[in-house]
């Protein structure tokens, strides 16, 4: 209920202010489950994807945003997936993922594991191809070009600059080689946000 709530009001906003083109949001499936994997330059995009998508998206999280006082109720509030990037015992997160994705529901990976530091696409992780591979759900590529200009990782406030969202075709992972498969995922990816991939 807060989540809808929180997208009724909150969505127009960040659409007015921080959203451009929106390409193929057709390649959103209207229902079942996915896992949607965009590059992260920055908190907005966060805001950007859940503002553009009419289904919820449950995103996995940095740890960081649970121990913020400012970001730890909105992603609790949300339901969103807690991510030790630090700690060995993923069991939890793993049992989150697993409820969202064979419960016809959308699961949002940033690949890159975190924000950019200087605007270029890092190094992908392999933990989206793994949970499409084991669910046999789809992966959405998305490119999101803009946001690191509105708000970079050493800026307070973001900028009211307007971002691009290109939505690629939903493909699945038919192979467990997923050091392959990830990097065919970050092609997609660099090729929708206008980027080179480089591992």
């Amino acid at each position: 209920m807060f989540y809808k709530l929180l997208q009724f009001f909150l969505s127009p906003l960040i659409r007015f202010f921080w959203v451009g083109n929106v390409n193929d949001i057709k390649n959103i499936p209207f229902n079942g489950s996915a896992i949607v994997a965009a590059n992260h330059n920055s908190y907005l995009d966060f805001f950007i994807l859940s503002s553009i998508l009419k289904r919820r998206i449950y995103f996995l999280a940095g740890e960081v945003f649970f121990k913020s006082k400012l970001w730890k109720p909105l992603m609790l509030l949300t339901g969103q997936i807690k991510v030790d990037r630090y700690g060995g015992d993923k069991k939890l997160v793993y049992a989150q993922v697993e409820k969202v994705l064979i419960n016809n529901s959308l699961l949002g990976i940033f690949p890159e594991g975190t924000r950019s530091r200087n605007g270029k696409l890092q190094k992908g992780y392999n933990g989206a191809v793994k949970f499409a591979y084991q669910y046999k759900v789809p992966i959405i590529p998305v490119g999101i070009i803009g946001t690191f200009d509105a708000w970079p990782p050493n800026r307070k406030f973001p900028k009211l600059i307007k971002s691009k969202v290109n939505i690629g075709c939903p493909f699945r992972i038919n192979s467990n080689d997923f050091d392959s498969e990830t990097s065919k995922l970050m092609d997609k990816i660099a090729l929708l946000s206008d980027k080179v991939y480089e591992e």
